[in-house]
């Protein structure tokens, strides 16, 4: 009688916890992927647009409008992963993609022209807080 309790109980607790998951982190999102891509290039193409122009050519005022345009790529990158579950790591790493980008803007406007090597490592940093970002965002493909 107490073998087959045990066995009953037993099999119950496997079949439910083969019917359970814990999801410790957000889901993957491909438009999210997309859309840190997209944003990437973009930045990058204003930067070495940036380069490709005469000093004098690479006022603030020329490239407004690219800068409004990526500011407004990463908010909407941010918006989509602040309503997802399990956002927390996620959330850090697009704020320090939003900072930084916001800083560099707000440098250009001060400074209203960029040296050939501000421009260089501006490219170089922003470029460091989207890798970890699109990095983690591919490697949700894999956990189902």
């Amino acid at each position: 009688m107490r073998l087959k309790a045990l066995s009953f109980t037993a099999l119950l607790l496997v079949t439910l916890s083969s019917c359970m998951t814990i999801q410790l982190a957000p889901s993957y999102s491909e438009n999210i992927e997309k859309q840190i891509i997209e944003t990437q290039k973009i930045n990058e193409k204003l930067y070495l647009t940036l380069l490709s122009k005469p000093e004098g050519k690479r006022t603030y005022s020329d490239f407004e409008k690219e800068y409004i345009e990526i500011e407004s790529n990463i908010n909407s990158i941010y918006f989509q992963i602040s309503n997802r579950e399990k956002n927390t790591d996620f959330l850090i790493m697009i704020n320090k993609l939003k900072d930084n980008f916001l800083q560099y803007k707000q440098e250009h406007r001060e400074k209203v022209i960029l040296k050939e090597g501000e421009i260089i490592l501006y490219m170089r940093y922003i470029n460091d807080f989207y890798v970890p970002l699109l990095f983690s965002e591919k490697a949700l493909k894999t956990i189902k």
